[in-house]
């Protein structure tokens, strides 16, 4: 959550080849709308907006294997430290 929500500001996050909404995702992780299955793999969901007359009423539902999320959020954290590095010499 705090990966999608402060560091990576990006509009679409690339995960095992495929784009998503980095804000859809961002909503199931900090809103815990979200659940491991027994394959480690995640289920995320989210409504369409905060005026859904049933806030339950998901319209956003990805799965998104573990080790994918893993290796895109590490790739996008190694980005924003290659960029703090590239600043401070700057």
């Amino acid at each position: 959550g705090y990966m999608l929500d402060s560091v990576i500001q990006d509009e679409f996050i690339e995960i095992g080849g495929k784009q998503y909404p980095r804000e859809k995702l961002r909503n199931s992780f900090v809103h815990g709308r979200w659940f491991v299955d027994s394959d480690n793999d995640w289920h995320l969901y989210d409504c369409s907006s905060k005026k859904v007359a049933d806030e339950f009423d998901f319209n956003f539902r990805k799965v998104i294997n573990d080790e994918d999320l893993y290796n895109a959020t590490s790739k996008y954290y190694q980005r924003e430290v290659e960029k703090q590095k590239n600043s401070s010499k700057a």
